[in-house]
């Protein structure tokens, strides 16, 4: 009996992506995360097992609950009950939004002119400031990561 695969084409699809983007994802990765594929003579086929575990692996998708367990009590009745459990009752949930936004600097200006370099009244570029405050943070994660330390603590 084969497993089911899905080609690259139709994870594009679930992805709502390119299929370009299905290939970087199989050669490059998301964060360094590949997604696992195999070669076929007309492209990339992907198990859906190993698909579902990428996503989970990613963070798209909560990976699934083993089907073995059994709930013992009676189930939950008001919204209190079903809250998530944290590790420890002071540390917060993750923001769900928190991966939505780009990790670069917005456009300076909405409204403003389209231009190739940052500017202050820029729709297509980032302010100036902003560009440099974003080259600092990646250098200094740049140098956490070569030295092993910070130098701010």
């Amino acid at each position: 009996m084969a497993a089911k695969t899905l080609t690259l084409a139709q994870v594009a699809d679930l992805e709502g992506i390119s299929t370009r983007q299905a290939l970087r994802y199989v050669r490059d990765g998301y964060k360094g995360i590949l997604l696992p594929a195999a070669k076929r003579p007309k492209g990339f086929v992907v198990a859906v097992a190993a698909y579902q575990q990428w996503r989970a692996a990613c963070g798209f998708e909560q990976p699934a609950a083993p089907t073995t367990a059994k709930v013992v009590g009676p189930a939950p009745t008001s919204p209190e009950e079903v809250r998530p459990v944290t590790s420890s009752p002071e540390e917060p949930l993750p923001a769900p939004c928190a991966e939505l936004f780009p990790p670069w600097p917005q456009c300076a200006d909405p409204n403003g002119i389209p231009t190739n370099v940052p500017d202050p009244h820029s729709c297509t570029m980032p302010h100036p400031l902003a560009v440099e405050a974003h080259r600092a943070q990646q250098l200094r994660e740049q140098l956490i990561r070569y030295r092993g330390y910070d130098d701010n603590e």
